[in-house]
């Protein structure tokens, strides 16, 4: 049982016992208390899930087999920067219609904020937002890899870690990355080949940041650059967030 329930739980049942004392018959109180009952019946499996997942991101950072802290910089403001982190879907549309690689295929799930990641390059996964406060926001991804150079390597789960600072009309991104194999084999693995492991993770944000932030930068200064490649939803989705 998720723990995490208890909080709301007492919360509730301290709005019910408010509620009631303001009506005027035991009836709207009873309904006031169903109506809550059902909203906790249906908030239980996200809450589960939200504490489950929290503490296997704790789990990850403790045991990683492979950590990387990169510092990026993209002209434009912090708060263009965090519209984009607000909105993967469309910063993965956005991606796919400058044709820029590798060819992301980003989608959400049916859970909020959550998303379904295909790299081409073999890697399959799905990643939850999973806690945020300030400019700073944490998420959860499990996923695998089908890869020749890395058989050992079938999956396992990631944390990543993102923050932005504001430096006057710049915005200074970090990113921090976690990565725990799902297997001893992998984890031994990795750690012997750290030093490659983290010279290609680092390769590959730092190429794809330098990609996003062109982005980013182009709809800052010349939007109607970016409006012009875009039509129908897409184009839609566009104007309703930048």
């Amino acid at each position: 049982f998720c723990l995490d329930v208890f909080p709301l739980a007492a919360i509730i049942l301290l709005y019910v016992r408010t509620e009631h004392l303001a009506l005027n018959s035991r009836k709207e109180a009873a309904q006031v208390s169903t109506q809550l009952a059902l909203s906790l019946i249906i908030l239980l499996p996200a809450l589960c899930a939200a504490g489950e997942r929290a503490a296997a991101v704790a789990q990850v950072r403790q045991d990683a087999a492979i950590t990387f802290v990169g510092d990026y910089l993209v002209r434009c403001p912090q708060e263009l920067v965090q519209k984009a982190l607000d909105h993967p879907v469309l910063m993965g549309a956005l991606w796919a219609n400058y044709r820029y690689a590798p060819k992301y295929e980003v989608s959400g799930l049916a859970e909020p904020g959550a998303l379904h990641v295909v790299d081409p390059t073999g890697i399959v996964g799905d990643l939850w937002p999973v806690r945020r406060k300030g400019h700073s926001r944490v998420y959860l991804a499990a996923g695998k890899i089908d890869h020749w150079a890395v058989s050992a390597l079938n999956g396992g789960r990631a944390v990543f870690v993102v923050e932005t600072v504001a430096q006057d009309s710049l915005t200074r991104v970090r990113v921090e990355v976690f990565l725990e194999p799902d297997s001893d084999l992998a984890s031994a693995l990795l750690w012997m080949l750290q030093p490659l492991a983290v010279k290609h993770i680092d390769n590959r944000i730092t190429l794809n940041f330098k990609d996003t932030a062109r982005i980013l930068e182009t709809i800052h200064r010349r939007p109607e650059r970016v409006r012009a490649r875009l039509k129908g939803e897409l184009l839609q989705q566009f104007e309703h967030v930048f």
